[in-house]
């Protein structure tokens, strides 16, 4: 007679659903830091291969961006030139980083569809990947940004205090966004050209070139788009030398929720992605 209760000799049961090894994904990319950071560094240099000044023409071409803006839309607005220089150069460059995200993203898994295919590699690596670019590009556009607020007398010390927060929250918030609009656009390629018209509204229907006040048009885009409170957590500790709680809250609030968000998507999806590409 057999026991029934004996099973000694049955293989060992294993609970691996698309939970855990989603999250096995992300912690396995998260070692290989090695290997996302020198394909960041690397790339930005092939791009300015045989450049005699490399990649300082990140911060060139930002500076004299910058400054084009504020000649010509600082003649346009009421606020003090100086204001508005600081007010410029670190909203472009908090939109910037935000940009990359979205348009970078929607081309993270399939600009690496050569990887995913023939390396047994976590496809999180590439997510960390582009967040390592975006922060590299950002500390080059830091530069000029840093010294158009510092000659227009717009720098404080609160800005230096809380942007090592900033860049953390800007991180985290980059890799939730780039997840699902790298996953969707994977599944559906139309969303990718969607995505930069997109992006290119939201820059005007964003408080970059523009300050709103009082209770016109302008206030209220600038209150319903959240965009606003993350260009504020980083440039107003600058120019008004405050932090801004109420937008650090709302911006808290939404980290979270994407990054639930884009867990379980991430999750769900990882596996079907390389038959997307």
């Amino acid at each position: 007679m057999v026991d029934v209760t004996d099973n000694s000799d049955l293989p060992e049961l294993r609970l691996d659903g698309p939970i855990a090894a989603g999250w096995r994904d992300l912690t396995l990319g998260i070692k290989h830091w090695r290997i996302y950071v020198s394909l960041a560094w690397h790339g930005l240099l092939l791009r300015y291969k045989r450049s005699w000044l490399s990649m300082a023409w990140i911060s060139i071409a930002f500076g004299l961006f910058a400054l084009v803006k504020i000649a010509i839309f600082g003649t346009l607005t009421d606020t003090p030139i100086a204001f508005f220089a600081g007010y410029l150069a670190l909203g472009y460059l908090g939109w910037r980083v935000i940009s990359n995200f979205v348009v970078g993203g929607s081309n993270v898994f399939i600009g690496a569809q050569n990887w995913i295919k023939s390396e047994r590699l976590p496809i999180s690596i590439h997510l960390f990947k582009l967040v390592v670019n975006n922060f590299i590009t950002m500390g080059f556009h830091l530069i000029p940004a840093v010294a158009i607020c510092v000659y227009f007398g717009m720098m404080t010390k609160e800005f230096f205090y809380s942007l090592p927060f900033v860049v953390v929250i800007f991180a985290l918030n980059g890799i939730w966004v780039s997840s699902i609009v790298g996953i969707v656009c994977a599944r559906f390629r139309d969303v990718m050209h969607l995505l930069v018209t997109i992006v290119q509204v939201l820059y005007f229907a964003t408080p970059i070139l523009w300050v709103p006040s009082g209770d016109g048009i302008k206030a209220t885009v600038a209150k319903y788009n959240p965009l606003t409170y993350y260009l504020s957590i980083l440039r107003d500790p600058a120019i008004e030398g405050t932090i801004p709680w109420h937008s650090w809250q709302l911006v808290g609030m939404f980290t979270c929720a994407g990054l639930v968000l884009s867990f379980f998507v991430f999750v769900y999806s990882r596996k079907n992605v390389i038959y997307w590409l």
